[in-house]
């Protein structure tokens, strides 16, 4: 038999040296054997929903479902046979029965579990039922989840635990992939907490006009002992967004002319807005929360007529709700791949972006309308969302 290729523990052979309760185990198992029979599926029951992973695959006649620490144990404990139990029936629930065996040893780390998580919504369950179904909290799911939003380094951290994963969904809630990224290296070149780096961000100070006069006359004594060694890479300077840490705290030198006192620096790019926000998080929770209809040849007609309609960067957006740090497929990559539940859900987010694409326009190009108001209503009545004071919510000078 195979290990299962969708385990969610991509690091649980190099885990195994340096967990105790592993050497436990197979020390258990090497004085009374496995006591409890494995689960595993045939390989061609299993090859029948996930066809990609046919080469893996090969002249395996079955797929392991549950107990891989048992097999594992076994294995480097001598045993050359393991009692085993065929189990096709478990293949739906097989990512649930996967993340539940996990979680209830504390074997996953907070991104391991939010793909758990994303598999089982991707399968058709919604977040209240997916929370129901492993014992967890809906706030708990939602917030694992948005750790998937992060970018691949700020999920290694996650990963790895040097990022918390409460402080991973606060920066992946408040801001944007990029911004989250700077106020990481806010956080741990200026020793801020999240709540800082964050506000920070969000709500800079002004900058004055000045003039550099290290440009004319080098840095004084001071400075350059405060500098120390000139960075060899790149610094939270070069991406900051929205504001310039204070020289003390960052040092640099300016190596273009500085502006005359006169001068003002050009504008920097607003913060995202918090209505805009606001209105994101509400049309996430109702993608994935949604009760999807029992699946018929009409609503898959629909749901991919929808889809296929849907202009690229409304599909994106919709696509970054339900399956986020991933790169959008195009709309026949999708209706030929993903499976039917997946397909609904991606129809009604594609329904919200592309009315959220609209609403960000209003302000901006053109004036509110009667169809901004029912987006707003619907967001309103079914998510709970209210528009922020000052918020483009509130600037769409909305028909009564």
């Amino acid at each position: 038999m195979a290990p299962n290729p969708r385990n969610l523990r991509d690091d649980f052979a190099t885990s195994l040296d340096s967990d105790e309760a592993f050497a436990e185990l197979t020390r258990s198992v090497a004085s009374v054997g496995v006591l409890h029979a494995c689960l595993v599926i045939s390989t061609p029951v299993f090859l029948a929903v996930y066809p990609e992973h046919r080469d893996a695959l090969a002249d395996v006649p079955y797929v392991l479902a549950a107990g891989e620490r048992r097999r594992a144990a076994a294995e480097r404990a001598g045993l050359t046979a393991l009692p085993v139990e065929l189990r096709n029936t478990l293949l739906e629930q097989l990512d649930e029965v996967m993340i539940t065996e996990n979680l209830h040893r504390r074997g996953l780390n907070p991104v391991q579990e939010a793909i758990g998580y994303q598999r089982m919504i991707e399968g058709g369950l919604t977040v209240a039922q997916t929370a129901t179904r492993i014992g967890k909290g809906k706030s708990h799911v939602s917030k694992r989840l948005a750790l998937l939003q992060l970018d691949a380094e700020l999920q290694r951290h996650v990963r790895e635990g040097r990022l918390g994963p409460e402080a991973g969904y606060l920066l992946a809630s408040k801001l944007t992939a990029a911004d989250a990224g700077t106020a990481w290296q806010l956080m741990t070149q200026q020793a801020l907490t999240v709540h800082q780096a964050i506000e920070q961000l969000l709500n800079p100070e002004p900058q004055p006009a000045f003039r550099d006069e290290t440009v004319e006359h080098g840095p004084s004594e001071i400075d350059s002992a405060a500098e120390g060694p000139e960075p060899s890479g790149p610094t939270s300077l070069t991406v900051f967004r929205h504001k310039t840490p204070r020289p003390a705290a960052e040092p640099f030198r300016r190596e273009t002319p500085a502006p005359s006192p006169t001068e003002v620096p050009a504008p920097r790019s607003a913060p995202r807005s918090e209505d805009s926000e606001k209105r994101t998080d509400a049309c996430r929770n109702l993608a994935l929360g949604v009760e999807l209809p029992k699946p018929s040849a009409a609503l898959h007609h629909l749901a991919a007529a929808m889809i296929r309609s849907t202009p690229a960067t409304s599909l994106t957006l919709a696509y970054s709700w339900l399956a986020p740090g991933e790169t959008a497929p195009t709309a026949e990559e999708l209706l030929t791949h993903a499976r039917e539940p997946f397909v609904l859900r991606l129809a009604y987010a594609c329904s919200l972006a592309v009315e959220e694409t609209r609403a960000r326009e209003a302000g901006v190009t053109r004036g509110g309308d009667a169809r901004d108001a029912a987006y707003l209503a619907h967001l309103a009545k079914e998510a709970g969302y209210t528009p922020s004071p000052g918020g483009p919510g509130s600037d769409l000078a909305l028909p009564a």
